[in-house]
């Protein structure tokens, strides 16, 4: 069923509603086959609506009623709501344009900082969906059936914001990550954006290494955000500003305990090498993303154990780090005789193995020195900078999740 108006006739039919609240947490493998031939409406989609929302509970759960309606295209490109909630806590104005709307859990959140917002959608189907979920919740804006490109062409207004989530996934068998291959495309129509704004607005894939989106975007950069939520990368940020700018960068990290930031309007520090020492640090993702590591380091007291790394060591660490801390047990070079002797006088089967700049991944540590997954023990696997194999045993301390 892909017709909108008939998907949300269906849901919105007393007997549907009751079905599904019944079954929120079944297994919907099995619905089907239970009760195919004991209901008179399409199950099928039903079981749909039941499987998005049982996923949507963790990712939008306060956008999640009764009566909302999810696809699988739009529910997986939507931002998590712990994201957009952050993002509200720094992009506001009087006037916003979403040029990608899509299923609106951005502008649910961020919109609520605006007094005029329109939201453009180009899928006739899609609009409709956000016109239903947006009606169930109050939520007021005005919605046009249209896509960015034409938007602009017919268009003189200025916002204080324009909001572009680039559409990663235009075809449906394929997932894109380079800007000028989503849609809109960005690039192109970057001039026309800056002249309609104070401040653009782009969501980009974490994907994208940031020296590509500095080299497309060039000297308008005005922030790039990296943003990780529970220590998993989520999105680049980026803040267009007419003129040029001088970029800040900027490394978030969105945990139940709290939020972690750290900004600087540098990101090419020089690194402090050191030998391990008591203990070693990992930093969260979005810090590496950011490139900020090595300026994070001099700030906190830390020095880097390998030339351009992402192992981290200090004997007095800062109580709040942003990433994972752990107690160094042993430095070992990578010896499988000597390796084999520590791990059977420490009677250790089980390890959590890290490599970087090292000539075997994680799973071919585990098969030489024939551990499995997991257990208190850390194995941190590098090249120095006289390029010989070393590893670090170590216990965790904290991790910020």
């Amino acid at each position: 069923m892909n017709n909108s108006n008939a998907l949300t006739s269906l849901i919105l039919l007393p007997e549907v509603l009751n079905f599904m609240a019944l079954h929120e947490n079944d297994d919907t493998v099995t619905i089907p086959l239970k009760y195919t031939t004991k209901v008179d409406f399409d199950l099928g989609a039903i079981t749909q609506q039941i499987e998005l929302r049982q996923k949507a509970k963790k990712k939008i759960k306060t956008f999640i009623t009764a009566s909302i309606l999810l696809l699988p295209k739009l529910y997986e490109q939507s931002t998590h709501e712990e994201v957009a909630q952050y993002k509200a806590t720094f992009i506001s104005g009087h006037s916003m344009l979403d040029a990608t709307a899509g299923l609106g859990i951005d502008t649910f959140f961020i919109g609520k900082n605006f007094k005029q917002i329109i939201c453009l959608e180009s899928n006739s189907s899609h609009l409709e969906i956000l016109r239903h979920n947006y009606h169930q919740h109050h939520f007021k804006a005005k919605l046009l059936n249209i896509s960015l490109e034409e938007f602009l062409k017919t268009t003189t207004e200025h916002y204080d914001v324009i909001y572009v989530d680039p559409d990663r996934r235009p075809d449906a068998n394929r997932k894109f990550i380079d800007i000028d291959q989503c849609t809109p495309n960005i690039i192109e129509l970057k001039k026309d954006l800056l002249d309609r704004a104070k401040e653009v607005w782009i969501k980009l894939s974490p994907m994208i290494d940031i020296n590509t989106i500095m080299s497309n975007f060039s000297p308008h950069v005005s922030v790039l955000h990296c943003i990780s939520h529970h220590n998993e990368m989520k999105e680049i940020l980026v803040c267009l500003k007419s003129g040029e700018q001088k970029t800040t960068y900027a490394a978030s990290n969105i945990a139940a305990a709290n939020t972690t930031y750290f900004t600087s309007d540098y990101n090419n520090t020089k690194p402090l090498l050191s030998a391990p020492l008591s203990y070693l640090f990992e930093p969260n993702v979005a810090l590496i993303k950011s490139k900020l590591c090595m300026e994070y380091s001099i700030q906190n007291n830390l020095r880097v154990i390998y030339p351009n790394g992402y192992f981290f060591t200090t004997d007095h660490p800062e109580e709040q780090l942003q990433g994972r801390l752990f107690q160094i047990i042993r430095v070992l070079p990578f010896k499988k005789g000597l390796l084999a002797q520590f791990i059977k006088q420490n009677e250790i089967k089980k390890a959590n193995i890290s490599c970087r700049n090292f000539f075997w991944k994680p799973e071919e540590v585990k098969k030489q020195l024939k551990l499995s997954d997991g257990g208190e023990w850390y194995l941190f696997c590098y090249n120095d900078a006289s390029k010989k194999p070393i590893t670090v045993w170590a216990k965790k301390l904290s991790i910020i999740k």
